[in-house]
């Protein structure tokens, strides 16, 4: 579908923003940080998956509240743990209204989902319902009671996308999955396995762990993380449902080599991909960098899904919001 390359007008850099926040924008830093003590747990641990959990996973458990509209939905996955997420139906439907196309969001490495929302809020706002929830161990889901790595939480996010059809408003054949970070790298993974997922947009996410590992820490880094479960090799199980392949061309993160090797393995296999680069955009900063990424977003969901806010209700839907919040 093509590559598109974007330069916004830049900003002043703003240092002390992104660093009071926790999540998936700060693997790189603590990764380095904890280099030498993993380099001691991997002759300890051999493949355990132990520097897999420490440098990957942050969970946060704290108390947070439920905002008013939001339904709090809880679910199983296959080895029997009882998940959290929320339900944000789209601001322009009310229940008894025609179903609408959801959007799943699969959020980065920490945190818990009260503090991803600003990621996907105006899909709300353009007439799509969204689905956040947290990982086991994350928020009010069950505890994993062992290390996290990457086959339990892919776990969650098949568990995720096949209940999200029986939640009442939801159109089953119409969902799609929007990843973040983490969360687009696992959403490439899991969405190749479940063909209910009519698209993907992936958001700075990484195309192999052995990859992002080695840019953190190079030499090192990709000899303390194991390999297997790729985006880079799930995203050329697509088919011929488009991908969207979105990342910050500053992003110390996740470099920007990733997302063109995505985009890369989509067009080699033939799946339908565009690439959209934010030359000037980080990592956490890229909706509020690049005002205009919405609605592209937007733009490439309504056509993925063959919808348009609004119609499906009778009114005139509204103008495409232009924020990430």
């Amino acid at each position: 579908m093509g590559v598109q390359t974007h330069q916004s007008e830049r900003r002043p850099e703003r240092r002390t923003e992104g660093r009071k926040r926790r999540g998936p924008f700060s693997v790189s830093r603590r990764f380095a940080f904890v280099l030498l003590g993993g380099v001691l747990a991997l002759g300890a641990a051999g493949m355990s998956g132990c520097p897999e959990s420490t440098f990957f996973y942050w969970p946060d458990r704290r108390e947070f509240v439920t905002p008013q509209g939001v339904e709090d939905v809880y679910f199983q996955t296959e080895d029997g743990l009882r998940l959290h997420g929320w339900f944000m139906p789209a601001r322009d439907w009310s229940p008894g209204d025609p179903p609408r196309p959801t959007v799943i969001h699969v959020h980065g490495n920490a945190g818990h989902v009260g503090e991803h929302t600003f990621l996907s809020s105006f899909l709300r706002d353009n007439g799509f319902h969204v689905f956040l929830f947290d990982y086991r161990s994350f928020g009010r889901s069950d505890d994993a009671g062992e290390r996290l790595h990457r086959e339990l939480l892919l776990l969650d996010v098949l568990a995720a996308i096949d209940h999200v059809p029986e939640i009442e408003g939801v159109d089953p054949e119409r969902l799609a999955l929007y990843g973040f970070s983490l969360g687009s790298s696992l959403g490439i993974v899991a969405a190749a396995e479940r063909e209910a997922v009519r698209a993907l947009v992936g958001i700075n996410g990484f195309a192999s762990w052995r990859g992002v590992a080695g840019d953190a820490a190079p030499l090192i880094g990709g000899l303390l993380i194991r390999g297997g479960r790729d985006p880079q090799d799930a995203i050329a199980n697509f088919g011929d449902r488009p991908v969207m392949i979105v990342h910050g061309g500053r992003d110390r993160t996740v470099r920007a080599h990733h997302a063109e090797r995505l985009h890369a393995a989509a067009e080699d296999a033939g799946v339908p991909s565009v690439l959209d680069i934010i030359e000037s955009a980080g990592h956490i900063d890229i909706l509020r960098e690049d005002p205009e990424l919405a609605s592209r977003i937007v733009a490439f969901l309504n056509e993925a899904m063959e919808f348009r806010a609004g119609e499906e209700n009778g009114a005139d839907g509204p103008e495409p919001t232009r924020d990430g919040g």
